[in-house]
């Protein structure tokens, strides 16, 4: 092997792959948590309309100050990339804040918890190929009656929609979703 490949074999096994890092939801890491359920405030239970999902917050630039935090979340292992606004999971709303500065608190920050029973309710009852694709479009804050519970609620600048977690990730290339840019990354090379 030359030197250069060497190199290059031993930087890969060097580098953290960040891009697939997890939090198990049975065990999590240091760092990261559970989303409670809207009811509990507790670790998760079986019947919880947000089992499968994930929060961590990850501290960077620790002890300095330019500390600050980014906020990832989970679904069965897979991180939901940064293209939604505002995302409620079981009651429980996250909203999407880019980095400007180091010592910001962004990515998805936990924004509180809202009642779903509050939602108003559109026309009609939510039809079969809505259940079949996994998805509908409504407006913010509003939810078709028969809308599975482990559904959640995500808004973008195109998109408002209530959607299956193992469906998000069908809305996200169908409406060509992409993630948020911070201001600090706007006219900067690309890579």
């Amino acid at each position: 092997m030359k030197q250069k490949d060497i190199l290059v074999l031993l930087l890969l096994l060097l580098l953290p792959l960040s891009s697939f890092s997890c939090t198990s939801v049975d065990s999590p890491l240091s760092g990261s948590q559970h989303i409670p359920s809207a009811s509990a405030g507790k670790p998760l239970k079986e019947n919880s309309p947000a089992v499968g999902w994930a929060y961590e917050t990850e501290i960077t630039n620790k002890g300095s100050r330019s500390e600050g935090s980014v906020g990832r979340l989970f679904y069965r292992y897979n991180e939901l990339p940064p293209v939604f606004s505002r995302i409620v999971i079981g009651g429980n709303v996250f909203t999407y804040i880019p980095m400007v500065n180091l010592w910001d608190n962004s990515g998805y920050i936990s924004a509180g918890t809202e009642d779903f029973s509050q939602f108003g309710s559109v026309s009609g009852n939510i039809n079969r190929t809505e259940l079949k694709n996994g998805w509908y479009q409504s407006e913010p804050d509003t939810q078709k009656k028969g809308t599975p519970k482990e559904w959640v609620y995500a808004e973008s600048e195109v998109i408002s929609v209530w959607v299956s977690p193992e469906s998000m990730g069908g809305v996200i290339e169908l409406f060509n979703l992409k993630p948020t840019v911070s201001p600090s990354m706007i006219g900067q090379p690309k890579k």
